[in-house]
């Protein structure tokens, strides 16, 4: 079952165990519902506040039974949202092991620097031609909609060396400077030729 599936049902659960409570306590002692209801968040909760109002025989096994159920609720919401969040990582490893992996046989692709509009625009450009591609940014919600479009994407600043390497800048036939204060990535050593540079400010130009 997926973790969105299982917050559903988690969800659903805990509505269906204050419902539970709440009747049960309207209907074994008579309380009013907001009485109930209070009494069964609390019990559900482990708090440990106590009685609300004195309880009968029936009252105490069906209070016993709401904890267990309670206990065992958050139990299994405290796994799956363990789940959930070294499930996300692992995925965020693999899918960066795998975007790496592809980047790594790239040869004469084309840089991007710097993915706003103009960036993205020449990415799209140069993909429509055929021409592989890979783009250097640091927004995390350009890169969370780059990645989720399915394109290369290397997180980092342009201006390191260390990420130029990573983007294959040895083996690319170009390089794109579509971002404010990347223009020096222009003149990495073992970069490509000078004819095959560009440098776009925020007008394009």
């Amino acid at each position: 079952m997926e973790i969105k599936h299982k917050l559903f049902w988690i969800a659903l659960m805990l509505v269906a165990l204050l419902s539970t409570g709440t009747l049960g306590y309207i209907f074994i002692e008579g309380w009013r519902p907001l009485d109930a209801l209070y009494m069964t968040v609390i019990t559900v909760a482990t708090i440990g506040y106590g009685e609300l109002k004195p309880l009968s025989d029936a009252g105490r096994e069906f209070t016993m039974a709401i904890i267990v159920m309670g206990v065992g609720f958050f139990a299994y919401s405290i796994n799956v949202l363990t789940e959930a969040a070294v499930e996300g990582r692992i995925k965020d490893i693999f899918n960066q092991r795998r975007m790496q992996k592809a980047i790594s046989k790239l040869e004469n692709h084309f840089i991007i620097c710097g993915c706003g509009r103009i960036g993205r625009t020449i990415l799209e450009m140069l993909l429509r031609e055929g021409i592989p591609a890979v783009v250097i940014e640091s927004n995390a919600t350009v890169i969370s909609e780059l990645e989720e479009a399915g394109y290369l994407v290397i997180v980092g600043d342009a201006t390191s060396e260390e990420v130029l390497q990573h983007a294959g800048i040895s083996r690319a036939r170009g390089i794109v400077c579509a971002a404010i204060g990347c223009r020096q990535c222009l003149y990495y050593p073992d970069g490509p030729p000078v004819e095959s540079l560009g440098f776009y400010n925020s007008q394009g130009q």
